[in-house]
């Protein structure tokens, strides 16, 4: 189980944005891929969706502390400048689909 620091109950709220990957969060739990584990207090991050678009929303904030966060990854899906890094780089990759297209003539 978990241990929630409630000590820490909204210390962070002024405290500095937190620039990160939500991939690289620890998991609230298996079944859960969205809700993530804060940094600061092992508290809960709720992700946000845009309530007209259902875009997930980059922005997010610790239910416990208070810490801010930015996704850098939702930020960069959102805006269609996802990192080449992330993805193998073949000659058979087609760069706009960010997936390995199998059976393509490399001649």
């Amino acid at each position: 189980m978990r241990e929630v620091d409630y000590t820490q109950e909204m210390k962070n709220v002024h405290a500095d944005v937190i620039y990160i990957d939500h991939d690289s969060l620890k998991r609230f739990c298996e079944e859960s891929y969205w809700k993530r584990l804060c940094v600061k207090c092992n508290g809960l991050l709720l992700v946000h969706r845009d309530q007209q678009t259902m875009k997930v929303i980059p922005q997010d904030r610790c239910v416990v502390c208070g810490q801010q966060y930015l996704y850098l990854d939702i930020l960069h899906e959102e805006k269609g400048t996802a990192q080449n890094d992330k993805f193998e780089k073949t000659e058979d990759v087609d760069p706009t689909r960010r997936i390995r297209i199998r059976g393509t003539d490399s001649s």
